[in-house]
């Protein structure tokens, strides 16, 4: 017994652990399988009852215990308050949500425009013969309308003007609207001749008495005007297939009220899809006078006009035409419609084809049809401008119609105008260069004498 305490001793001193058998022995029982036994069963009673105490902790209340309060008239109120709440909160959500949507400011309607004003316009002059490929001819040039000048007697609002078209062509008039109007194209003409002549049915018959004042001019101020105007307009579609009227500038410049007769008479006619528009204007610019033209633009470019003149130059001035293809491009591009008057299509076809086909094309952007116009800070014989719509791309249009060495350059500075960045890329060019597709600086683009330029550039709004 010794040796063994002995042994137990150096074990420690040692530094080896002492067995476990002594150390788990000594501080329960005295070793007894008696001891050992009731040991076990009061650890296993513990255990039993720790687990029902967390059962009982976590048991919810039962169906008994939860009737007794389904009656109790607190909790009755209670659930009736609440479901008062939930349901007037749906409500109360309902309610602001309608007025919301009801006091909310409106969207703008998208802007629209009228067919008339879309398309470039091929104009014959008066007494001219049509030619007998028009309709191969506009289909060629992406144009849709034809105009026809004052078919509209100033005798009679229900008869062709013979005057400037014989008596004998009444039927080739027929012919060619309906020969156009089958190709999807549109035959246009002058809006009613005002002044009319006094043997007029509207100024001899006691029917249309107040329709025209004593000098045989439209009474605007008649309420019965625009349904009369519907009639005459609706006559020309129905038997000769004309369906859209431009009125003249001066007939506005005279009485601005017809601007409000022909917008009831548009509303009146919009099922036959007839158009009457404004505004008609001569091209009566002299391109020799430095800055006449780009003083004629930016006086009529906030409003629409339909620009009537004669795209093709004399041929015994060298310089017209050049400068006639950057006014081409210009009214193609800025608010308003070019009513081109027509006396040689393979002329026309030769000399602006590829410029008006690539323009027609242009013309269905948003920021071309809808757009903001700026004109940038340019010398007198350089127009400049952009247009630009937010959430579409801007394009920047630039021609030069001045004179003398054709390789002097003018530069134009876009980026300093609104939504401008310092680069675009090249979509149409009068000379060929750059190309189509190439970059281009907004910042110092330089451009030669008799050209023009059409950029796309990424409006920064």
């Amino acid at each position: 017994m010794v040796e063994e305490k002995s042994s137990v001793e150096n074990g420690a001193a040692n530094g080896d652990m002492p067995p476990q058998e002594v150390s788990q022995k000594s501080p329960l029982t005295d070793g007894s399988p008696a001891q050992i036994e009731v040991a076990k069963s009061e650890n296993e009673s513990t255990k039993v009852e720790i687990g029902n105490e967390e059962e009982e902790e976590f048991r919810g209340l039962t169906k008994d215990q939860l009737m007794k309060y389904s009656k109790d008239p607190f909790w009755v109120r209670l659930r009736y308050f609440l479901l008062f709440l939930f349901w007037a909160g749906w409500v109360a959500m309902l309610v602001i949500a309608i007025l919301i949507i009801v006091q909310a400011p409106q969207c703008e309607p998208p802007p629209t425009m009228q067919w008339l004003q879309q398309s470039p316009i091929v104009g014959l002059a008066a007494g001219s013969v049509v030619p007998s490929d028009i309709v191969a001819f506009m289909s060629s040039l992406s144009i849709s309308s034809l105009y026809l000048p004052a078919l509209i007697s100033e005798y009679d609002y229900f008869k062709l003007n013979v005057i400037t078209n014989p008596s004998n062509v009444a039927e080739f008039v027929r012919n060619t609207c309906l020969n156009v109007t089958s190709n999807n194209m549109a035959c246009v003409t002058d809006y009613v001749p005002n002044p009319v002549k006094n043997n007029h049915p509207w100024v001899v018959n006691d029917s249309y008495d107040g329709l025209m004042t004593d000098k045989y001019y439209l009474n605007y101020t008649d309420a019965r005007l625009p349904d009369e105007l519907e009639k005459v307009f609706s006559y020309w579609s129905s038997d000769y297939n004309v369906t859209g009227f431009i009125v003249p500038q001066m007939e506005v410049d005279s009485e601005p009220a017809v601007v409000n007769v022909t917008d009831s008479v548009n509303v009146g006619l919009k099922a036959q899809d007839i158009v009457v528009s404004t505004s008609l204007v001569l091209l009566e610019v002299d391109l020799d006078l430095p800055g006449a033209f780009k003083e004629f633009i930016e006086s009529m470019y906030s409003d629409w006009h339909y620009y009537s003149y004669n795209p093709i130059g004399d041929a015994n001035t060298p310089n017209t035409q050049p400068r006639l293809n950057c006014v081409t491009l210009t009214l193609m591009l800025l608010p308003g419609t070019p009513l081109m008057q027509v006396t040689d299509t393979t002329q026309l076809e030769a000399t602006l084809g590829e410029m008006i086909r690539s323009c027609v094309d242009l013309r269905d952007k948003d920021a071309i049809k809808f757009g903001e116009t700026q004109f940038a800070n340019t010398t007198q014989n350089v127009v400049a401008f952009t247009r630009t719509m937010k959430g579409t791309p801007g394009y920047a249009v630039a021609v030069n119609l001045g004179e003398g060495d054709v390789n002097a350059t003018e530069t134009i500075n876009f980026s300093a105008l609104s939504y401008v960045p310092d680069s675009g890329t090249v979509v149409y060019s009068i000379s060929g260069k750059p190309d189509s597709g190439a970059k281009i600086s907004m910042k110092d683009l330089d451009l030669k004498v008799h050209d023009g330029i059409v950029v796309q550039f990424v409006a920064e709004y």
